[in-house]
This record gives C-alpha cells, sequence and structure tokens, in this order.
C-alpha cells in the first residue's frame, strides 16, 4: 500500500512538472503615462507597446482593462518625478508579475542654464542591463 501511495505521489509531481512548459520570453513594453511615451527613445521594431494611462481622466476601469491586456509585459516603462499613486499602484502590480521596471531620466527644463545635461539612454542601453533579450 506504501509502494502504491509514493509511487502516485512520484507519478503526480512527474506529470506536473511536464505539464509546465516554458513560454518563450517576447520583449512588450508598458509605459505608464504620456510623459512617459513621449520620453521613450524608439523600441526596435515590432515590439508591442501601450500606454497604461493615456489621458489625465481615463476611468479606472478602461484604465484596469489594459493593464489586464499587458500583464505579460516584460518591462514598465516610467518617469518617476511624474508618476501617480495609480500609475505606482500598476506598476508594483505588474513588477510583481515579472515585468522589471524602467526608471526614465526627468527630461531637463530648456533654458535652465543649472541643468547640467547628460546622454539620453537608448532603449538598447536599457536592455543591456536586462536579462531578457529581443
Amino acid at each position: 500500500m506504501l509502494r502504491l501511495v509514493l509511487f502516485t505521489t512520484l507519478l503526480s509531481c512527474a506529470l506536473a512538472a511536464e505539464s509546465v512548459a516554458a513560454e518563450p520570453t517576447v520583449l512588450s513594453v508598458v509605459l505608464a503615462d504620456h510623459v512617459a511615451a513621449s520620453s521613450m527613445p524608439p523600441l526596435p521594431p515590432g515590439t508591442p507597446a501601450a500606454v497604461l494611462i493615456e489621458h489625465d481622466d481615463d476611468d479606472v476601469g478602461i484604465i484596469e482593462a489594459r493593464a489586464i491586456a499587458m500583464r505579460h509585459a516584460t518591462h514598465f516603462v516610467y518617469v518617476p518625478r511624474n508618476e501617480t499613486p495609480l500609475s505606482a499602484m500598476y506598476r508594483q502590480r505588474l513588477t510583481a508579475q515579472g515585468a522589471i521596471p524602467v526608471a526614465l531620466p526627468t527630461p531637463p527644463r530648456l533654458g535652465n542654464p543649472s541643468i547640467r545635461s547628460r546622454p539620453f539612454p537608448t532603449f538598447d542601453s536599457l536592455l543591456a542591463t536586462s536579462s531578457i533579450r529581443p
């Protein structure tokens, strides 16, 4: 009887391990809002990208539908200085589901000489630090 229980336990574990297949990782990007979308360097051709909060008066149901549609995103791009509590909540949720958060630098204000200009990172340089390849 003990052998039968042990055998069925091992068999069920082996079947469960075989039923989980590794899905290929495809690059997909969620942009937090229109500020992140306008600050984003060009993406590789064919990369799916979606803006989570397109307008400041978007309904929460519409934002939730967009978040559900992009729940398998590999990257969440946002500008920390312009992040709202709502976009921070979705960033945390998508990060918990496996998305890599990418914080874009705040674009410098024009005409302010006290702000030093830094080279703007490209998406390829941001991907170089990531384990996911397109």
